[in-house]
């Protein structure tokens, strides 16, 4: 009996083997949580993971000259709910410039506002602002929501590396009080920045890790662990800064 057990483990490890080498994924009839613990990836697109909506927006004119044409305005609530069941929400009104990442990383990332990954890209530019959950969550929520949103894994793996590399990251801290205006109106103690990359203008050398990573995850197929582990590391060493 236990010779057949054994036999019949060693079968189902190489069929599920062989169809993970054909297409690429597991078996759908896997548990979540045994995926998860053999991709090192979060599983998407299950019956928690799901938008809230879709995007409503005004497209905005820019405030100076200089400026680029990406911001957009909610003109509806919108959200995300993920795997876990937690609840992303961004109020109506919010005024977004999608994945803020610098043009010359743009061939190697994708540009503002580009792909399925836009949706995911609005709200993560909320809870940047908002700094109210962890960044390696809102970096994460990121990954899954784009890929819930039709994604591949590959490209938002490569987005991922891109926002761990140079994106802004920060340590949770008791919400400040609003403060009050000369007429008694409340106003937010956060003033509105921009979420995207620390530095705006990348130079050659972050440039160059940013491709090298790219080609290693189109490689290596790493999990995310590792391509956050490896993208911190390059961050430290082509001295991305750390946000205020």
């Amino acid at each position: 009996m236990r010779i057949f057990i054994l036999l019949l483990t060693l079968v189902a490890g190489v069929g599920i083997g062989g169809w993970l080498y054909l297409t690429g994924k597991l078996p759908a009839y896997l548990p979540q949580n045994l995926q998860q613990a053999m991709t090192g990836k979060p599983t998407t697109g299950g019956a928690a993971s799901t938008f809230k909506g879709n995007i409503r927006a005004e497209l905005l004119a820019p405030s100076r000259p200089a400026d680029t044409f990406r911001d957009i305005k909610l003109l509806e609530p919108f959200g995300f709910v993920d795997s876990k069941g937690i609840h992303w929400d961004v109020s109506s009104g919010y005024v977004s410039n999608g994945a803020s990442i610098p043009p010359t990383l743009w061939p190697v990332v994708g540009g503002p506002l580009d792909g399925p990954y836009r949706d995911a890209a609005v709200i993560h530019d909320y809870y940047c602002e908002k700094r109210n959950r962890s960044s390696d969550d809102t970096h994460l929520m990121f990954y899954e929501a784009a890929v819930a949103r039709g994604t591949s894994e590959n490209i938002a793996s490569t987005m991922y590396m891109g926002i761990i590399f140079g994106g802004p990251k920060w340590d949770l801290a008791p919400p400040k009080k609003a403060g009050f205006n000369l007429f008694g109106l409340a106003q937010s103690s956060t003033p509105k920045v921009d979420p995207g990359l620390v530095n705006k203008q990348a130079t050659p050398e972050q440039k160059k890790a940013a491709e090298d990573l790219k080609a290693w995850i189109d490689r290596e197929k790493p999990s995310l662990e590792q391509i956050k582990k490896r993208a911190e590391e390059l961050r430290s060493q082509t001295g991305v800064s750390q946000p205020k």
